[in-house]
């Protein structure tokens, strides 16, 4: 996406069905997580539960999964089902083009004052930077 989008839902019913939805979704990738988890231990430690030597076809069988593993955890950290920075799961979310990141509106708005009315006590106190002025300004 490329622009700030704002998803606010009023009705009560349609809020219990993206919140189930969402959950929904978690747990999918979750389980998906977990089985590609169990696949990788069952190749690095064997039937028999104990740490060994890999062959070089199973080393490249656990670099593929640990791929797939970073590509759901990217996927689930990046999509509207979570706020990145408090976790909700259940609020109205605006996503940030720039930092390609969802937030609940509440964070998204603590960020936005936090640029417009504590910038000016953050630089005289020297806890401004420019990579601050470049996250925070995101939120403009």
């Amino acid at each position: 996406m490329k622009k700030r989008r704002t998803i606010v839902i009023e009705d009560p019913c349609l809020k219990k069905i993206r919140d189930n939805l969402r959950m929904f979704l978690i747990q999918v990738v979750v389980r998906r997580e977990d089985e590609i988890q169990d696949r990788i231990e069952s190749i690095i430690y064997g039937k028999n539960r104990n740490f060994r030597e890999l062959t070089s076809e199973e080393e490249k069988e656990v670099d593929k999964l640990n791929l797939e593993l970073r590509k759901y955890m990217s996927l689930m950290r990046d999509s509207i089902c979570y706020c990145d920075t408090c976790q909700s799961k259940d609020k109205d979310m605006s996503y940030n083009p720039m930092l390609k990141k969802w937030y609940c509106i509440d964070c998204f708005k603590e960020f936005q004052e936090e640029y417009t009315i504590h910038k000016p006590r953050r630089i005289q106190e020297g806890d401004w930077d420019e990579n601050t002025e470049i996250f925070y300004k995101s939120f403009i």
